[in-house]
């Protein structure tokens, strides 16, 4: 089974996840989905944020 990639930036609009920092609390903080904070560095946590945004807004 091949998950259908649906990242867009309007979905992290619409719950305010639309920044580096708002980005960094989901993945630090989880809220919905597991907490990374143990498990990545800060670095590590900086760029997945962007990785993220990054793909949102090219419509991943």
């Amino acid at each position: 089974m091949n998950p259908q990639k649906t990242l867009h930036m309007s979905a992290l609009e619409k719950y305010g996840i639309n920044t580096v920092e708002a980005v960094k609390k989901q993945i630090t903080t989880g809220n919905g989905m597991p907490s990374f904070e143990k498990l990545l560095t800060a670095e590590q946590i900086e760029n997945v944020a962007a990785y993220v945004l990054n793909k949102a807004q090219k419509g991943w």
